[in-house]
This record gives C-alpha cells, structure tokens and sequence, in this order.
C-alpha cells in the first residue's frame, strides 16, 4: 500500500501538469525559469482567452465567474487562462496593467491599453460610460471576442 501512496500523487501531478501544458497549445514550448518544456503544438478550437490577476484581488474573483458565462452565452468552449502574477518583474515581462486584466488571443479587452506602459501589481480600474469599475464592462469582452472570431 505504501508504493502506491507514493505513486498515487506522482500519477496526480503528471496529470496537473499535462493539464497546465495543454493550456498552451498554440505554442511549440513552454519557456520557464528553469527549462524550455516541450508542449501540445495543435491550434485551439476556440480564442486564448487569459485572465491575469494577482493574490487577494476582489474584482478578479468577481469577474471569473461572468466570464465564463459570457463564454458560455457565446457557444464559445474554451479554456479560460488563469494567470497568476507574483512579481513587479513579472507584471512588467508580461504587461501586467493590474488586476484583473482579461486578454482574448494576446489583446487586451480595453482597446486603449495597447499604447499603456503602467504595468504592475496593483488593482486596475477601467473607465466606463458609467465611471470607473474594477472590472472591464461586458461590450468589451465580447467585442474582443468576437473581433477574434472574425479573423479566425
């Protein structure tokens, strides 16, 4: 019974990382801090849709679960990227402008940000028609969304 406790989660964590792996199906390799690990190079069905967040935000804990719904209204089945950022380093790697940040194939949803340099670990508000909101407004995402289906 001991060998397979120490199987058993062996098993479980090849199984998490084939998971987050796959994640990343349109590249060819994944790049980390300590080796290039090769990867699913098959396209997606649908867009990369990422929601960039980082420990303790309210908002982006409020926005998973329209996000998903908005996917779901759209017919649209794929995963959604978690991504969690850590450090200022990091945020500024990845053009973290705050969180929570959602971006559909690579742009992000608010079409103003492209030319944003302010990246960083703090909490993002973006201003609406209806003032500021610490969650990018629904006629955003889909509007991303369905841009990127047009040119699929």
């Amino acid at each position: 019974m001991s060998e397979d406790r120490g199987f058993l989660p062996q098993r479980a964590a090849s199984h998490v990382a084939s998971r987050v792996l796959n994640r990343f199906a349109p590249m060819t390799s994944l790049i980390t801090q300590s080796a290039t690990v090769p990867v699913c190079a098959e396209p997606r069905a649908g867009p990369v849709v990422e929601l960039l967040y980082f420990d303790g935000c309210p908002n982006y804990e409020a926005l998973l679960p329209e996000l998903r719904g908005i996917l779901q209204r759209e017919g649209i089945e794929t995963d959604i990227d978690l991504r969690h950022v850590e450090t200022q380093e990091e945020a500024a790697r990845v053009g973290f402008l705050g969180s929570p940040t959602v971006r559909v194939d690579g742009s992000d949803v608010e079409a103003a940000a492209a030319g944003r340099r302010d990246f960083g670990l703090k909490c993002r508000l973006y201003q609406t028609p209806n003032g500021l909101q610490g969650v990018p407004p629904e006629e955003w995402i889909l509007a991303a969304i369905r841009g990127q289906a047009k040119q699929r």
